[in-house]
């Protein structure tokens, strides 16, 4: 479900920091969604940038397949209404083969 990258879905934002412009905000989401399509993730990925403090220019650092998912991750998992067991009930229906 590509539901959240459309790149208008509030939810992409809440792991920036706030302190970003939201022009910025905006154009590393849609870098992220990129990136996440051309690398052909699957599921979950945690995608980093750089933000150069004086020219404000975006660099890609890397793509994390296995990103940490940890209950302190409860927070982003809410604001997106799911639950700690929501998220890996997920993940295990859509990757199991019946």
């Amino acid at each position: 479900n590509d539901s959240h990258l459309d790149g208008e879905d509030n939810s992409l934002f809440k792991h920036l920091d706030n302190n970003l412009p939201s022009s910025t905000r905006k154009k590393i989401c849609e870098y992220a969604v990129k990136i996440y399509k051309l690398f052909g993730m699957k599921d979950y990925a945690r995608v980093d940038f750089f933000v150069e403090n004086e020219t404000g220019e975006i660099y890609f650092n890397e793509v994390n397949t296995q990103p940490f998912i940890g209950k302190c991750n409860l927070e982003y998992m809410k604001k997106d209404g799911l639950g700690y067991d929501d998220f890996f009930d997920i993940m295990i229906r859509r990757n199991i083969k019946v």
